[in-house]
């Protein structure tokens, strides 16, 4: 399934609070040759392996009992955070709009809808390798530029976007 990617090289983090949902995508994952799978079950783990992890990429829950949200924008503002600019892909099986907005506003750079496939997956992994958004900086945000671009989460000074850098381990 993951026809012209090596991903054997990529270390993931797997943020949810179901050990039946990190099992399910940790198996996904090792299907796409994926080997490195960190996992964690609450909000503060995640925050502190994120800040203190090389990663290449997370996926992280938010639902009204676990704010995937709040890891996000936590780690995006952390200068100091070794993840902090990595692909962050939010989970969720609340799917409402203004859900998928939060997530959006918090500096995730996907959205994928639970239940997920295998497939959708692969496809979200797709989209982070070959479309990394640029950051950019505000004062009420850092994180990938997003595609409808809202007024108050852009900044016409370049100087204030630092490049992204995408892993060796992504190509």
């Amino acid at each position: 399934m993951a026809e012209g990617y090596n991903l054997s090289m990529l270390a993931v983090l797997i943020a949810d609070k179901n050990a039946h949902m990190r099992r399910m995508l940790r198996s996904i994952l090792r299907e796409l040759n994926v080997r490195m799978v960190t996992e964690a079950a609450t909000p503060e783990e995640a925050i502190k392996l994120l800040a203190v992890k090389p990663l290449d990429l997370a996926f992280v829950e938010w639902a009204p009992d676990f704010d995937g949200n709040a890891i996000v924008r936590q780690t995006r503002r952390d200068p100091k955070a070794m993840s902090r600019m990595i692909p962050i892909i939010t989970t969720s099986a609340y799917t409402e709009v203004q859900h998928v907005i939060a997530a959006r506003d918090s500096g995730s750079d996907q959205f994928l809808a639970k239940p997920f496939t295998a497939k959708m997956i692969f496809q979200h992994l797709k989209a982070v390798i070959e479309n990394q958004q640029p950051f950019v900086r505000s004062k009420t945000y850092f994180g990938p530029r997003v595609r409808t671009q809202l007024a108050h989460h852009t900044t016409a000074a370049a100087k204030n976007t630092p490049e992204r850098k995408t892993s060796a381990r992504l190509s």
